[in-house]
């Protein structure tokens, strides 16, 4: 059994951009970018893409990328992970969405040494968000308690500052997730109450009583959620193939 695992969940019919991970960038398919960032942060042998898609799996076959065919009716990444778990036993799953080509390898091996101060914990990422971006309903707005545990998750702008005091601070989710193994048992295909609403998976721990303890990471990445973020992938002046 590994101690973790990293796993890139890639599902081609997104509802919102559909068969957005097979859109080109600088050469390469969107997926493809996050696993070259996922291999900067740890070694090829602990990184699985899982798919439902006999197009990605193929692409992972001619690359020699370790590649896991999963059933299509999967609702979340993390209830793909959840579905292999048998098959790819480790301690911990790290969940990297793979519509995320320029999340930070620095932030991934964040999350990585983290394990080991957090062992009863599922982890999730936030950053700082700007508040003029409080109102983009594809970005999940995150309010954390005192020792940065995780209260709510929306997509909505929370918290509402109904005082119109200064100086606001909200947050945003990071798509990097660590799940304990032992938490993949609420992962069974179905969503919870409040899920179904946000369209959010990590609040099946929330309604699951289950602590999320949340990482600070950098706040440059951002998901390829809708058309509009692959515009703004593509007007990127910074963006490195060699990112570090």
């Amino acid at each position: 059994m590994h101690k973790y695992v990293l796993t890139i969940p890639c599902r081609l019919k997104s509802k919102r951009f559909p068969e957005k991970l097979l859109k080109k960038f600088k050469g390469l398919e969107i997926f493809l970018h996050t696993y070259n960032r996922c291999l900067k942060a740890c070694a090829k042998n602990k990184i699985y893409i899982l798919t439902d898609s006999e197009k990605i799996y193929k692409l992972c076959k001619e690359k020699q990328i370790n590649c896991l065919l999963t059933r299509k009716n999967i609702i979340t990444g993390s209830d793909r992970i959840a579905s292999i778990k048998n098959i790819l036993k480790a301690k911990y799953y790290i969940n990297v969405q793979g519509d995320e080509p320029i999340i930070n390898p620095s932030d991934i091996k964040k999350m990585i040494n983290a394990i080991n101060k957090n062992k009863n914990f599922v982890l999730n990422g936030y950053s700082k968000l700007p508040c003029k971006h409080g109102d983009i309903k594809s970005i999940p707005k995150v309010v954390l308690s005192k020792n940065n545990t995780l209260l709510y998750i929306s997509r909505s702008k929370i918290p509402e500052n109904y005082s119109g005091r200064k100086n606001l601070k909200i947050y945003k989710q990071v798509c990097i997730y660590v799940y304990p193994r032992k938490v993949l048992k609420y992962f069974k295909n179905k969503k919870t109450y409040l899920e179904k609403f946000e369209d959010i998976e990590i609040l099946r721990m929330i309604e699951n009583n289950i602590p999320v303890k949340m990482i600070n990471l950098s706040k440059d990445s951002f998901s390829i959620d809708l058309k509009e973020d692959f515009h703004k992938l593509q007007k990127l002046k910074n963006f490195s193939n060699s990112y570090n």
